[in-house]
């Protein structure tokens, strides 16, 4: 990178958010880094709650470069490519979304991790923000590293990287993140993780709204499958899966029979619902096997035959 400060961009979609917005606009803009080193760009995708009146006050209040474009509602992938065409100059383009929250050195650790030019793309820990329930506390678990793909909450690319795989993918109904890093890895490019770059996310309220949520992955994932047809199939996903479920159930069986601490209770909560998380994903992922008509890739496949595993 050009300096011990290389100009940055920060990228998020948002849509009916406001007052989550407000939240990650603040802690954007309180950042350990040289605020003149650093550009927020916000794109609103069509949303009709007020967020353009918010998006007006806080480019008044912003340190730092702060741009802002609202479009249609034309969904995320959209937003995100709207917002890359948007960047002006950063060496480095950052992600997260308008539902989290960033740690005060999250810009700082994040870019740590790009001294190795072979690395393309960093991502971070991913951290529950002021839970109020179990489902909130245990429910959704962020670990990237090891993964093959950088989840867009917490994640950055350098600028010439995203520019060489052709932004995200329209054609996916979801887990654009996914595809993204697949293909950064696909032009040889590594992912790093940096468990020192946090960010704070909102997870779902209630076991209902989980368990949705994750059926609704379950089908973008055989959306995807769709497209790396030769990288991943679905019924091999189906059998992963499957075999981690049962495991994970297996271990809460043994976990149950040694309860008698907090500690425990947590790690056995936590356990429980990375349960219902693989339940949930596989039964929406059968799903969209038998409603292929409607869930099958409709844009090109990709056949090549990566050597590096899906995770």
């Amino acid at each position: 990178m050009s300096t011990d400060y290389p100009f940055v961009s920060i990228l998020l979609a948002t849509y009916n958010r406001k007052s989550w917005l407000e939240e990650c606009l603040e802690s954007l803009f309180n950042q350990d880094y040289p605020k003149e080193r650093y550009e927020i760009i916000v794109i609103n995708d069509g949303s009709n709650d007020g967020t353009e009146k918010v998006l007006r006050a806080y480019e008044k209040k912003a340190p730092c470069t702060f741009i802002w474009h609202t479009q249609r509602n034309q969904g995320k992938t959209v937003a995100l490519n709207t917002g890359l065409n948007n960047t002006t100059k950063g060496e480095i383009v950052l992600f997260t979304d308008d539902d989290c929250v960033a740690d005060k050195n999250w810009i700082k650790n994040l870019l740590s991790a790009f001294k190795d030019e072979k690395v393309g793309g960093v991502g971070g820990k991913i951290l529950a923000y002021k839970p109020k329930n179990h489902v909130e506390k245990y429910g959704v678990f962020f670990d990237q590293e090891g993964s093959v793909s950088l989840a867009t909450g917490n994640a950055a690319y350098r600028s010439h990287v995203v520019k060489s795989v052709g932004g995200f993918d329209t054609q996916l109904i979801g887990l654009e993140d996914i595809d993204f890093g697949v293909r950064v890895r696909g032009k040889g490019y590594k992912l790093k993780y940096t468990p020192e770059a946090i960010i704070y996310h909102r997870n779902y309220c209630s076991l209902d709204r989980l368990i949705k949520r994750k059926r609704s992955e379950g089908r973008q994932l055989y959306n995807l499958s769709t497209k790396y047809e030769h990288y991943f199939n679905a019924r091999k996903l189906i059998i992963k899966i499957s075999f981690e479920a049962v495991k994970k159930v297996i271990l809460l069986g043994n976990i149950s029979k040694i309860i008698n601490n907090r500690n425990r209770k947590g790690i056995f909560l936590r356990e429980i619902f990375e349960a219902v998380v693989l339940i949930s994903t596989l039964l929406g992922l059968i799903e969209g096997m038998l409603r292929r008509k409607t869930y099958d890739y409709k844009g090109d496949k990709i056949h090549d035959k990566f050597n590096f595993e899906f995770d």
